[in-house]
């Protein structure tokens, strides 16, 4: 008998830690598409995003540029690094505002110095400025 309930406590249990351990090795970022913002030309194309890499990780917002006849790829953890310009914490509202072809606005509702983690000021031959607002 005991042989009998060791077997099925094993049959149980090897498919629940199985389901455990592929849970918590996924490990990647879900990068949540907000919106697209075109250059006054067409040819550049700023994205923001709000990257979620899951439980005890805070969300960051984030502004990625790319021409136009590219496509993100995102790495082998789900994080989109080309072209990132700025990053803040938190799913924050932000606005890529284009001024002409080479000069884009970042503004960023509620974000703090502090919570900014990166803010380039060019990407190639775009000037970046950044506000907080």
């Amino acid at each position: 008998m005991s042989l009998f309930v060791n077997s099925r406590a094993r049959a149980v249990a090897l498919p629940a830690l199985l389901l455990a351990a592929l849970a918590g090795c996924g490990g990647g970022c879900d990068e949540r598409f907000v919106v697209d913002s075109e250059s006054p030309n067409g040819y550049t194309i700023a994205t923001v995003y709000v990257r979620d890499c899951g439980l005890g990780a805070e969300s960051q917002t984030h502004v990625n540029l790319r021409p136009r006849e590219e496509k993100f790829r995102p790495d082998a953890s789900g994080v989109v690094k080309d072209g990132e310009v700025f990053t803040v914490a938190g799913h924050r509202k932000v606005y890529a505002i284009w001024k002409d072809e080479r000069n884009l606005t970042i503004r960023c509702e509620g974000c703090g110095t502090n919570q900014v983690f990166k803010s380039e000021s060019m990407w190639k031959s775009v000037s970046i400025s950044f506000v907080e607002k």
